[in-house]
Parts: structure tokens; sequence; C-alpha cells
């Protein structure tokens, strides 16, 4: 729950830093920060959920098998010995949408489930 507060709480600030200095801005809260963007034209609530709320990232390894094709195309030299498994790293990332009202052990769980 905190980090998603934060999380808004900074897209309001960076937003209306874009127009206004940090020392106008100081001891506004973030109504009359959002109010501010308005009268310059900019309505924070039309921003992509993922400027508005923040992303979540998570680095994930996973075992893998080599394919026939990929066996095949490495060079001689280069020849994957048994077992033929090789660890592929990549990042999975979704926005942060749901506003979370109670404590999460988890957060990955409670977005998946």
């Amino acid at each position: 729950m905190l980090g998603f507060v934060l999380a808004t709480k900074n897209s309001i600030f960076m937003a209306t830093s874009t127009y206004y200095s940090h020392i106008f801005l100081m001891n506004k809260n973030g109504s009359e920060k959002q109010e501010l963007l308005f009268e310059k034209g900019i309505n924070w609530h039309d921003y992509p959920d993922f400027f508005k709320r923040g992303t979540y990232i998570q680095r994930k390894r996973v075992k893998r098998k080599f394919t026939t094709d990929e066996l095949s195309k490495l060079p001689i030299k280069h020849e994957a010995i048994k077992p033929l498994f090789y660890l592929q790293n990549y990042l999975c990332s979704f926005c942060l949408t749901k506003k979370v009202s109670k404590k999460i052990g988890n957060i990955f769980n409670y977005y998946f489930q």
C-alpha cells in the first residue's frame, strides 16, 4: 500500500515540477498540485496507469532445454554437452493498477492469482 501511495505522490509531483519550481510547490498537497496542472490544460487522470502508479519489474531465471533447431545451428567448437539445458534470464514487468487496501506478504502472488 505504501509503495502505491508513494508512486502516486511522486507522479503528481514530477508532473507539476515540469511547469512549476520546487519552491512554489512546497507545502501544496496532491489536490492542489493537480489543480495547478489543470490550469495548464493537463489532466493528471488522463496519464497512463504506469505513469501514475508505477511499474513492478522482476528478473526471472529459467532453465530451458535447447531446441533441435538451436542445437543444429551451434558451431562445432561450441557444441553443447549433456545435459542440454541453459539458464535464460529475462525481465517481466506489469503496471501496478490495483489499489491495495490490506498488507500483502508477496505482491507478485497478489497480482497473478
